[in-house]
């Protein structure tokens, strides 16, 4: 199993910065959910799911979604 960044909108998978793939053995791995939650932060990449997959893509669960903190006295919908 494998620990990938997803895009929610293309459903293509983090491979380095700027560049998208969907095969998941070019997708970047991670040690674990909150190592990938972290570099989205750091990194600033929004709208991305943190999915742990199996070899042959299919997912087994979506462990999280990382998105902007809304701006000081902005309402979240």
């Amino acid at each position: 199993m494998k620990t990938v960044l997803k895009d929610v909108r293309t459903g293509l998978l983090f491979q380095h910065m700027d560049q998208w793939t969907a095969n998941i053995k070019e997708a970047a791995g991670f040690r674990d959910t909150l190592s990938a939650l972290k570099f989205c932060q750091r990194n600033n990449l929004f709208g991305v799911a943190v999915v742990q997959m199996y070899d042959g893509g299919a997912v087994q669960r979506v462990a999280g979604f990382h998105k902007p903190k809304p701006a000081p006295g902005i309402a979240s919908s």
